[in-house]
């Protein structure tokens, strides 16, 4: 790698969410076909790929139940959350916690002036860098995911106003 080039980032990033994620024996009776789904939707990278994978499901097996649906979700969101520097979404007591690679206050205030985030977002005081949001509704991963996405386009603003 020579000097001055970005570190690759890595092509996911754990979640823990409180939410239910999975794919029920109902709808997938074969144990074998269960973990070759679980396999595919890991590798889930865009929002294509999960459009695709839930095509297919539905062609196989029917419509897929809400947990399959949430599961996809999360790997298309734990893909976006690495391309963004996110390295961990954790859910602790109403707050969603995302540990990043690196932390600049600009993308922080830049979260802080989006007013669906106004008084939600803060910064978590540790050994390596994270900020929370706090949860409002029960819709957790629609929220991952919007926020997710709101940290990516700050932090693309941030990196184009520089450039």
């Amino acid at each position: 790698m020579l000097k001055g080039e970005k570190q690759p980032v890595k092509a996911d990033c754990p979640a823990d969410l409180n939410v239910l994620a999975n794919i029920p024996e109902k709808y997938i009776p074969s144990a074998q076909q269960r973990m070759d789904i679980y396999r595919r939707i890991a590798l889930i990278r865009t929002e294509e790929d999960c459009d695709d994978m839930i095509a297919e499901l539905i062609d196989r097996y029917g419509d897929p139940p809400a947990e399959v649906i949430t599961l996809t979700s999360i790997a298309m969101m734990r893909s976006e959350a690495a391309l963004a520097g996110i390295t961990e979404i954790t859910q602790k007591e109403g707050w969603l916690n995302l540990k990043l690679s690196s932390f600049e206050m600009e993308i922080l205030s830049k979260l802080y002036a989006m007013s669906e985030y106004t008084g939600r977002v803060k910064v978590l005081a540790g050994t390596s860098p994270a900020i929370a949001l706090k949860l409002k509704g029960s819709a957790i991963v629609d929220e991952a995911v919007r926020f997710v996405r709101a940290y990516d386009s700050a932090k693309n603003a941030l990196t184009s106003s520089v450039i």
